[in-house]
């Protein structure tokens, strides 16, 4: 966290800087947003494998499901520098939470199985867009996107029913694992959207996408995807 920390501050201080030189004092305008990510993760390794250990039926299986969206929360602070009268510099200050979920449903005469597993990344995030006016109050955006893990872990809830000799056998309960030491304790992607401001009000949309796997491993490949939605204030 020291690293981020440094960063973070020289990111201030260039702002900071730049916004008080003589020729963009009137111009430059701060503001803060808040909103929902749409999350999931891609990638070869993106599918999750169910197991149950308690197998003595011998009607278990291992079930693989692909991964489905979670939605998590995001929000945070932002600068526009203006570069000129179309284009403008925003580097941006957010908490951003991501991650996933798979889910499995199992329902015969031997055997019901319901599984759920909850993958969460919470992320300080560093966007620094490049941003283009496209209409009199619109804009399109991209530019580079750099994360650094806060915390992460997994859930998962279960309860699986079936019967051996007659008798009906129940298993269910939920488990939390910490996964922070899993994973890259940083992440570098893209972020590509657009906004409509309404006076003071701002509506924001946009995808972010990981160019580095999220775990620390050369034998996974699990990229976040997300989709923002999230409205704010300028100043």
């Amino acid at each position: 966290m020291n690293k981020v920390t440094g960063l973070i501050f020289i990111m201030l201080f260039l702002f900071v800087s730049y916004a008080m030189g003589d020729e963009f004092p009137r111009r430059v305008s701060f503001g803060v947003r808040g909103g929902v990510n749409f999350s999931i993760f891609s990638g070869e390794d993106a599918e999750h494998e169910f197991s149950y250990p308690k197998d003595e039926s011998g009607i278990i299986d291992p079930q693989k499901e692909t991964p489905r969206p979670s939605v998590r929360y995001i929000g945070g602070a932002y600068i526009n520098i203006p570069l000129s009268s179309m284009f403008s510099l925003q580097p941006e200050l957010l908490y951003s939470q991501k991650g996933s979920r798979w889910k499995m449903s199992h329902d015969s005469e031997v055997l019901k199985w319901n599984d759920e597993e909850v993958y969460d990344i919470d992320y300080l995030e560093i966007p620094v867009l490049f941003k283009q006016k496209v209409s009199e109050d619109g804009y399109a955006y991209a530019g580079p996107l750099f994360g650094f893990v806060l915390n992460a872990e997994s859930r998962r809830n279960w309860e699986i029913k079936y019967s051996i000799d007659g008798e009906e056998i129940v298993d269910e309960g939920s488990t939390t694992e910490d996964r922070t030491d899993e994973l890259r304790e940083m992440d570098f992607g893209l972020a590509a959207g657009g906004c409509y401001e309404f006076g003071m009000l701002v509506l924001d949309g946009r995808f972010t996408y990981s160019l580095l796997s999220i775990e620390d491993s050369i034998f996974d490949e699990v990229r976040n995807f997300a989709l923002s939605v999230s409205a704010g204030m300028r100043f």
